[in-house]
């Protein structure tokens, strides 16, 4: 950055991952679905496990505790205040 007469680079800046796409696939295992069992790391709820209802759109979903066994009331948040875990139930979109 400058030009303080040194033209080296990095080697590290020229590395490039390229990863097949069946590698990408595998990668990611816990999707935002309902049934999906979250954490909630932010808000008035935060540390309590809550499960995913229903998806809003791409940013929001509809979470459930229920509020009488883990004191999460029924209610839309962000899915960037979740922390998804590996547990996933067998619920359709939007059980009660």
């Amino acid at each position: 950055f400058g030009s303080s007469g040194s033209s080296t680079v990095s080697p590290v800046l020229h590395l490039v991952f390229f990863l097949p796409a069946s590698v990408l696939a595998t990668m990611y295992t816990r999707f935002v679905e309902p049934g999906r069992l979250a954490l909630i790391t932010y808000g008035p709820c935060s540390g309590k496990v809550c499960t995913v209802v229903d998806i809003v759109d791409q940013k929001r979903v509809v979470v459930d505790g229920p509020e009488s066994v883990t004191g999460v009331p029924r209610h839309m948040m962000p899915v960037k205040r979740l922390s998804l875990t590996d547990f996933k139930l067998n619920i359709t979109r939007g059980a009660r």
